[in-house]
């Protein structure tokens, strides 16, 4: 079953065209998930990943209880980038010990681009066994279900994409990188690194910071 997938999967790749990612605003802050097995993703036959899953996911203040959620180019080991699992207005409960709870839900989430796109619903899982949430101590635990809905809208027969994200709240969020209004572009990986424009890899997702605003691009 899982190479069944993995066919199916890979020629939605093959007819894509990888779209640039989403801008990650400024004062998002970053959960770190750079350790290996940090991400995990289960098709319903296993890990996937095989322990080597890794990423980040930015958190962005929008109003009180309200933040927006972005985890940046969900990639399937061997097959490619599905695209941007980003979800807006996302509502948020915070309990006594500092624990915030995430709760979001959309039904149906363009994913892949190109010529034949991904649908899917995704929701930020509570409840049996599963947990969306940051803790005080800047730890995240997110469970986010990818529903599939395979040859969408004709048949919406379901393919679950299980995905858990383990990561720490970096020390460095990209609002903490200093503003120069006059100053030349600044280039950084997504761990907030420093990276000179020469030595941008083509093909590889940076940061760009100038003039107040840091947009995500990937390099050409």
């Amino acid at each position: 079953m899982k190479k069944i997938y993995a066919s199916i999967l890979s020629l939605f790749i093959a007819a894509s065209v990888q779209a640039i990612a989403a801008d990650i605003p400024a004062n998002a802050v970053c959960y770190d998930g750079s350790t290996p097995g940090s991400l995990v993703i289960d098709m319903g036959t296993g890990d996937i990943t095989d322990g080597q899953g890794t990423g980040n996911v930015y958190i962005t203040p929008v109003s009180d209880g309200l933040v927006d959620f972005l985890l940046p180019d969900l990639t399937l080991p061997g097959l490619g980038t599905l695209g941007d699992i980003e979800l807006t207005n996302v509502t948020t409960t915070t309990e006594a010990d500092g624990t915030v709870v995430y709760n979001a839900t959309v039904e149906d989430m363009s994913l892949l681009g190109g010529a034949i796109p991904i649908h899917a619903k995704v929701v930020l899982a509570n409840g049996d066994g599963k947990s969306c949430t940051t803790d005080a101590a800047g730890n995240a635990h997110f469970n986010i279900d990818v529903i599939w809905y395979m040859d969408y809208p004709a048949n919406t027969q379901e393919m679950p994409i299980y995905v858990t994200f383990k990561g720490k709240q970096t020390s460095l969020g990209f609002s903490d990188i200093a503003t120069d209004d006059t100053a030349a572009p600044e280039y950084f990986d997504l761990q907030g690194n420093t990276v000179n424009a020469d030595a941008l890899v083509p093909g590889q997702t940076y940061i760009k910071r100038q003039n107040g605003t840091a947009i995500k691009f990937v390099a050409l």
